[in-house]
């Protein structure tokens, strides 16, 4: 199904680098491009307001009532982070695809790029959300 297919377009750019500039460019991308183009390929368009940032991904898991609960959690589901106070949404400034038995796929950062990895943060996340 649709999860199959989020997990598979993440998981298949695993060792991709990270960038803000590039997010955009199917070469290089930041947490929530990566979430965007993942969902995208599973054909739901999870932009919101105009805008696909971790924060507006979330927004829009918000406002549309798709949350669930940690233990709800299935693959492909998107896990919202706060790391800092930003100003945005609910400060979100990540957010990390689940990809099933306690591990995620996530463009992490500049140094690493995109990796699966078991969950980090715990105590950073906000919510998680299920698009459809």
């Amino acid at each position: 199904a649709n999860e199959k297919r989020i997990v598979e377009f993440a998981l298949s750019r695993v060792g991709y680098p990270y960038s803000q500039a590039l997010r955009d460019s199917g070469t290089h991308f930041d947490c929530s491009s990566l979430a965007y183009y993942a969902w995208n390929h599973a054909g739901v368009n999870i932009m919101y307001e105009g805008s696909n940032t971790a924060s507006a991904e979330g927004k829009y898991c918000y406002d549309n009532n798709l949350l669930v609960e940690y233990g709800e959690m299935q693959p492909g589901d998107l896990i919202f982070y706060s790391y800092e106070k930003n100003g945005r949404f609910m400060d979100i400034s990540h957010v990390a695809i689940y990809a099933g038995d306690g591990k995620v796929v996530e463009a992490a950062n500049a140094r690493i790029g995109v990796v699966y990895r078991p969950i980090q943060g715990k105590n950073s996340i906000v919510m998680i959300g299920r698009p459809r």
